[in-house]
């Protein structure tokens, strides 16, 4: 995950006289994942069940959208290394030790 940070840092650094609007760049896989995959693949990797009910979709809202991560690749030059169950770990153990550093805070 630190190329994913590291990297838009260089170009900025690089670019940043040149740069005439800040940016949006999507850090993504390309692949897209239904809310069900992320948290079966979520639920799995971690060994947690998650509880979930199935609703309505809400107007407006797009049935199949996935980012597009072109921009990453030429102009930072990343490409994605990990996969979703790769993300859905590194999530996890982040939430477990941001939890724990605030309870030791009190």
């Amino acid at each position: 995950m630190k190329e994913s940070v590291l990297n838009p840092l260089k170009y900025w650094d690089e670019n940043i006289k040149s740069m005439i609007s800040l940016l949006s760049i999507n850090i993504v896989t390309n692949k897209g994942h239904s809310v069900l995959d992320v948290l079966k693949i979520y639920s799995k990797v971690n060994c947690i069940d998650l509880a979930y009910e199935f609703a309505k979709r809400r107007d407006g809202v797009a049935p199949f959208v996935v980012a597009d991560n072109s921009l990453a690749l030429r102009l930072l030059e990343w490409k994605p290394k990990r996969d979703l169950s790769d993300m859905c770990k590194d999530r996890f153990r982040f939430i477990k030790m941001f939890s724990k550093s605030r309870k030791n805070a009190y």
